[in-house]
């Protein structure tokens, strides 16, 4: 069966969804695929390398150890994660985890743990706070790779830029710390026009450009920059390699690699759509409203209702819990039981909300009916 979404360029296709019990979310294995072609293209043309080691993607979007193995297979040697998703990393292999969230005494102690039993595994955390160097000290007896957040904009977590340097020496002074380097997360970089969202990134890398300088005059070394959300991470490497072309950067967008319609809208036809839903008209209401059997529970809410659906013109008027309204073009003849495909505004928290997903490979095959989300839940 073929599914057209509009706006989307391309088919999906779907041999066989009488065999998929729906509702159910479907990763198209080479839209996948095509994503992480397109971002080793990208970065070729910023660094002239056609790799991915570059990126410490962060694996919150997808939380699935297979995407994480695909990418390892494509050179990814680093990973960025919340808690939820480290011990799937572990569990995977991964070479190195940056736990990119402040470490409250209970992360810092289950890490610890982890680090025991992962010991091939370099693990590296950030600090903020004062309070956070003192919470390591105390609950752990590693020595731990750390990183510094800078509040370069996002005003969630980091420190101001103008106290980073004194929280540096404050930690450097600790031995059971070792210091890798700046992490600057721009994630409020998500503006609509794209020379608005080269301007901000413009202006936030110069931020972490200034902190930089006053860390080296220290005799401070930052081994590495880390940057970048999806919006951004493009951009900020392209700005950062004008303004300190011979320090290692690591970029940390996530979303990508899945893509979502709310990156879509900010970036047409940069990635593919490769997370979307499946589900089969159930009910009809009148002449121009059906229902679908899901709701809110399986796609995620905070972003507002997908906009593109595989019934022409239609839209999603009303939500609950298990349920979906749909109000369609005048002329459409949707029949009951037809299956119908979305995607996602948010396509993160939408995957969080799933057990497994259904794979779908280039053929539109059933690669895998049941591919766990391992991380999901957390």
């Amino acid at each position: 069966m073929i599914f057209n979404l509009p706006g989307i360029s391309g088919r999906y296709i779907i041999a066989d969804p009488k065999a998929i019990e729906t509702p159910r979310l479907v990763v198209f294995r080479d839209r996948v695929e095509e994503n992480i072609r397109r971002m080793r293209n990208y970065l070729a043309e910023l660094t002239g390398k056609q790799d991915l080691g570059i990126l410490c993607p962060h694996v919150k979007t997808h939380k699935s150890a297979w995407v994480t193995r695909l990418l390892m297979e494509n050179g990814v040697t680093c990973f960025k994660a919340s808690p939820n998703e480290i011990d799937m990393l572990a569990q995977t292999g991964a070479e190195r985890v940056f736990v990119a969230y402040p470490p409250l005494p209970h992360l810092i102690q289950r890490l610890d743990r982890l680090a025991e039993r992962y010991p091939l595994t370099r693990w590296a955390i950030q600090i903020s706070q004062l309070e956070h160097i003192a919470w390591i000290g105390e609950n752990s007896r590693r020595t731990w790779d750390f990183y510094i957040d800078i509040d370069i904009g996002m005003h969630r977590t980091g420190i101001e830029p103008q106290l980073a340097l004194e929280l540096g020496r404050a930690a450097q002074a600790q031995g059971f710390l070792h210091f890798v380097g700046l992490h600057a997360y721009d994630g409020h970089n998500h503006y609509p026009d794209p020379e608005q969202r080269r301007s901000e990134s413009a202006h936030c890398m110069q931020t972490l450009v200034q902190i930089l300088h006053k860390f080296d005059h220290a005799g401070l070394n930052a081994a590495e920059i880390m940057v970048g959300g999806t919006p951004s991470a493009l951009v900020d490497l392209e700005n950062l390699l004008d303004f300190v072309p011979n320090r290692q950067i690591r970029l940390s967008p996530g979303t990508w690699v899945y893509h979502d319609s709310t990156y879509e809208a900010l970036m047409p036809g940069k990635f593919q759509l490769a997370a979307l839903i499946l589900a089969q008209v159930m009910d009809r209401i009148d002449d121009q409203h059906v229902t679908l059997n899901v709701g809110h529970k399986r796609w995620a809410v905070d972003q507002g209702p997908p906009d593109r659906i595989s019934l022409a013109e239609a839209k999603f008027v009303r939500w609950s819990e298990e349920h979906t309204v749909v109000q369609l073009n005048g002329s459409s003849k949707v029949g009951i039981g037809e299956y119908v495909l979305f995607a996602p505004r948010h396509v993160c928290s939408t995957v969080n909300l799933w057990e497994y997903f259904c794979r779908i490979g280039h053929l539109g095959e059933i690669e895998d009916p049941r591919c766990p989300i391992q991380a999901r839940n957390r």
